[in-house]
């Protein structure tokens, strides 16, 4: 019977849905760990070279301009290699790249 036939497609829809909604969600949550380990990578990343800087006895001291970081800096990130100007200046140059 017709009736019957217009019945299956509209139960096979919201069966459909639920499936792009779930794939929807997955790809969410994946891009976000994805983002959480980019994040943490770049943050042990700079806590080693801290400690190659510290090693060195370059620790504190600007790698653009030479000068010393401040402390007060350092305390706020430590693993910190510019001085706030330069890393501005630095952040600055990195969103004005066309691969960012």
């Amino acid at each position: 019977m017709a009736g019957e036939r217009d019945d299956e497609p509209a139960a096979a829809a919201p069966e459909f849905a639920g499936d792009v909604a779930d794939r929807g969600e997955q790809i969410a949550r994946d891009r976000v760990r994805d983002a959480e380990r980019r994040h943490d990578v770049a943050a042990l990343t700079g806590i080693a070279a801290a400690l190659e800087r510290l090693a060195q006895g370059t620790y504190g001291v600007c790698s653009d301009c030479g000068t010393d970081i401040p402390m007060r800096r350092l305390r706020a990130q430590p693993a910190a290699g510019r001085c706030i100007d330069c890393q501005e200046r630095h952040e600055r140059v990195l969103r004005a790249s066309p691969i960012h």
